[in-house]
């Protein structure tokens, strides 16, 4: 017997050692040979992207039959859907509307001069579809069908000419879509107006009859996306004959071509086979099907008016890429930049979200360590396993890891984190109060695990509501998170929990406790001594007079300033304004600008207060290029006039002035109440969504306490950005967001934590618990969930200094909101729902009291609505 034991022990020792060792491998050489190279940045530049302004006009095609323009939200989405789709990117854009017509979109992708012309090239050349014949010549004018027989058709040359909006055939609004009720794959559905679809089947007969006469090559229809900049970009290339379907085809074959074996080609009945036309590399972004028009019209198209383009370009674009392309294009409106500039910092770019996640995780581990031993080692390899994996999925995906990206991460690390914690604090917990190891992960496993399972739950819903309805960043964050949902739930609960578990049946750390965890007598007894419960009331006094700084403070600012408005610190899209970029036509150096900078805040600093003025790179070419950015709260565009036209000619800086353009664009306040709305809707359909869940789970009391916490936590938030007099701008919304994924989960872990308590004494129907009783429970409450509670205040304080020094394009209002409501959980956690929580529950055993003493439940009609052991006030 105390052989084989021996034995077991030594292969659990082995294979959980093993494991291990795998983990720590897979750890080290993935990020080594994997995500170093995918994730290694230039570090000779400071460049991490360009922002881009852009002016949004009304249509010029004539040929739209709806040219009136979109709402903002409807703009937006649709330049949204055509960058991700036609990039294959998710995160790489920030899309916002700052002003009157104005789009603002930062590229992470664009760090050089070429990949920005390139960028901006893509959205104002709009992507137009255009059917050509086996010449190149254009098969539709105006939405005209232009038959052969007639000599007045559009030529190429015509095509070229012109404007590639007249060349398309007549389709509805949106007319292109990636699904159908088929279920085909490869193909994209285009559908034609009632006279569009007219002109296409008089192609098609004429198609027909072409077939019959001159074969399948000079039939075909060759539908193209941005033909003009095709021939633009390659007719001086060798090969060029003025053909474009010539020269997309290897060797200029149309037509499939046959040929017999080689030794057999002499023979009369040879075998043959076919060689189809071969489509170069270059074309394939640009002619997306080729084939007989008819052959594309569906059985059922004769009702619905519709077509199918075959895309079977391997490399080239995806059927979503192709649907949004033509989508856009149809699209009433059109882009015109008004500036761009180069986001940059102030010293060499490399990932410096990496190291906060290694100043992060260092953190974790070192607390995990002295806290926990053993379990402690255990559970730090699992959160470094945790990242790497997150990283590898990440850049498998393809998905650029902008701010935003990282912050979700961030967050998804301490979440990992606090399930790890709290699980080895449940295990702490109960060897502390006489059980051994075994025992102790056992019963932590049947709580924590199922807890992490309500958490995991409630993440996946706010990922949801966040990826659906999109704005701002919210379709980012969803998106992320459920990537990191899955690698927390099946990494940090899961695969931690078994091989703790696997650990603890080992003979030496089920009799040793010492091993696995750090325990102090007087920390103890320290503990013990804490009654937070009594110490509640005063929170609602500091409450108060927190509510009372939150309006002294801004009232004081205000006063100051001489106007109230500038007592809180709105942002430019909120507060309205005029921003002004005074674009050089020559080269302005970096000292040539600074002293420009300088000239205009002498001039205005008396004259207009609040003034940001600011050196922008605006181009990297033989040398760099820079610009000069300013935002004013009032119409500054006389004054900036007056100092150019003012400049003495003998001055170094008139040159200077006369090469410039001064472009001003106002920005409208008030243009994200549609953001905020949809910000609130997320917020609160999913956090309703997540309350009924929970209430399912545990009662209608944790619905209530959801949304009270939920609540408390942004008030708290926005009053210490008022305090602090942070800016409120958009990014407000976000780290909202992202906060209240902190409270859905930290709401599941407490209500699983005071089940389980109120629970263990529930024998009979009619037990009641007493107020002294009820008070225990919750004293012991808090007392159970201070140590998470601390570690996610020390967290939230952490992540100030350490994100904004490092990560210095990240948003600092983003990273003060979801800092500052990280802290506010902590105090909400501790004082606020505990005692509203201890107050319910002591007025439901009062009531329950009341009713057996009144003999409530003996009565006929309430037994006939009972089932056994369950009444209605059941929790």
């Amino acid at each position: 017997m105390e052989k084989a034991r021996t034995t077991n022990t030594k292969i659990r020792w082995f294979i959980n050692i093993f494991l291990i060792i795998v983990m720590l491998l897979t750890t080290i050489f993935v990020s080594i040979f994997y995500l170093k190279p995918q994730l290694k940045t230039e570090s000779s530049t400071r460049i991490q992207g360009t922002n881009t302004t852009l002016k949004v006009n009304e249509t010029s095609n004539q040929n739209l039959a709806n040219k009136n323009l979109p709402s903002k939200k409807e703009i937006l989405e649709k330049v949204k859907r055509y960058l991700q789709n036609t990039n294959n990117s998710l995160s790489t854009y920030d899309i916002s509307s700052n002003g009157k017509n104005l789009l603002s979109i930062k590229n992470y992708n664009a760090k050089t001069d070429e990949e920005k012309i390139n960028f901006i090239k893509s959205l104002i050349n709009k992507p137009y579809l255009t059917f050509t014949d086996s010449d190149g010549n254009p098969i539709f004018y105006r939405g005209k069908f232009q038959s052969k027989l007639d000599p007045n058709r559009k030529t190429l040359q015509d095509f070229l000419n012109g404007d590639p909006a007249d060349f398309m055939p007549d389709l509805v609004q949106n007319p292109a879509s990636a699904t159908n009720n088929q279920g085909y794959t490869n193909r994209v559905s285009l559908k034609f107006t009632e006279d569009g679809w007219k002109e296409y089947i008089k192609y098609g007969t004429e198609a027909y009859y072409l077939y019959l006469y001159r074969g399948l090559a000079a039939s075909n229809m060759y539908a193209w996306l941005n033909l003009k900049e095709f021939i633009q970009k390659h007719k001086n290339d060798e090969g060029w004959d003025g053909n474009p379907v010539k020269f997309a085809y290897a060797d200029g074959r149309l037509a499939p071509e046959e040929k017999s074996d080689g030794k057999d080609k002499n023979k009369k009945n040879a075998p043959k086979y076919k060689i189809n036309p071969y489509l170069k590399e270059i074309a394939r972004n640009y002619l997306i099907a080729s084939g007989h028009p008819l052959s594309f019209v569906p059985s059922n198209s004769s009702l619905s008016s519709h077509i199918f383009l075959p895309n079977e370009n391997k490399n080239g674009y995806s059927d979503e890429q192709v649907a949004s392309a033509i989508n856009y294009a149809m699209s009433p409106f059109e882009l015109t930049e008004e500036y761009t500039y180069y986001i940059t910092t102030s010293f060499a770019a490399t990932n410096k979200y990496l190291i906060v996640l290694g100043a992060l995780y260092a953190m974790f581990a070192v607390f995990l360590l002295v806290r926990y031993r053993f379990f402690g080692l255990i559970a730090a390899i699992s959160i470094a396993f945790f990242i790497v994996i997150v990283l590898t999925t990440f850049v498998t995906l393809g998905i650029l890891i902008t701010p935003i990206i990282a912050i979700t991460i961030i967050v998804a690390l301490i979440l990992a984190f606090d399930l790890i914690h709290n699980f080895l604090d449940n295990i702490k917990r109960d060897i502390q109060e006489g059980g051994n190891a075994i025992k102790a992960i056992n019963k932590s496993t049947k709580t924590s695990l199922i807890t992490s399972l309500d958490a995991i739950v409630s993440l996946i819903i706010m990922a949801i509501f966040a990826t659906y309805i999109s704005v701002s960043y919210s379709n980012a964050i969803g998106v992320s998170l459920f990537i990191v949902i899955f690698s927390c739930f099946f990494i940090a609960s899961i695969l931690n929990t078994l091989l703790l578990h696997s650990f603890a049946k080992i003979e030496t750390f089920d009799k040793a406790a010492k091993y696995i965890l750090w325990s102090n007598k007087y920390s103890q007894v320290a503990y013990t001594k804490v009654n937070l419960i009594s110490k509640a009331k005063f929170f609602l006094i500091g409450f108060a007079i927190f509510l009372l700084i939150v309006i002294i403070v801004p009232t004081s600012v205000g006063l100051a300033s001489s106007q109230m408005k500038n007592g809180i610190n709105l942002s430019p899209e909120l507060k309205g304004g005029f921003d002004y970029f005074l674009k050089p036509n020559l080269y302005w150096t970096e000292s040539e600008t600074q002293s420009i900078i300088d000239q205009i805040n002498s001039t205005l600093s008396t004259s207009t207060k609040n003034l940001t003025i600011s050196k922008v790179l605006f181009g990297t070419g033989i040398k760099q290029n820079y610009g000069i950015l300013i935002n004013s709260p009032v119409d500054i565009m006389d004054q900036l006039n007056n100092i150019k036209s003012s400049v003495n000619s003998t001055s170094p800086l008139y040159s200077l002035w006369q090469n410039s353009n001064i472009i001003k664009n106002e920005i409208i306040a008030g243009g994200l109440s549609a953001d905020i709305s949809f910000s609130a809707l997320i917020i609160l359909c999913s956090l309703l969504v997540v309350g009924i869940y929970q209430m399912i789970r545990y009662s209608w009391v944790t619905l209530v306490i959801l949304f009270v916490k939920a609540i408390s936590i942004i008030v708290l938030t926005l009053g210490f950005l008022l305090i602090t007099y942070s800016q409120l701008n958009i990014n407000v919304l976000d780290a909202l967001i992202l906060a209240n994924v902190f409270v859905a989960y930290d709401t599941a872990i407490n209500n699983s934590m005071l089940n389980f308590e109120l629970k263990k004494d529930l024998n009979t129907k009619n037990f009641v618990y007493t107020d002294s009783k009820l008070e225990e429970i919750f004293k012991k409450h808090t007392i159970d969930m201070f140590s998470r509670q601390i570690a996610l205040l020390a967290i939230g304080i952490v992540l100030i200094p350490l994100i904004l020094t490092l990560m210095t394009t990240t948003n600092k209002t983003l990273v003060l909101t979801l800092s500052y409501s990280i802290i506010s959980l902590f105090f909400v956690n501790m004082f606020l729902i505990p005692m509203i929580k201890l107050s319910i529950f002591k007025a439901k055993y009062r009531l329950k009291a009341k009713r057996i003493e009144n003999k409530y439940w003996q009565s006929k009609s309430v037994e006939e609505q009972m089932f056994i052991g369950i009444n209605d006030y059941a929790m």
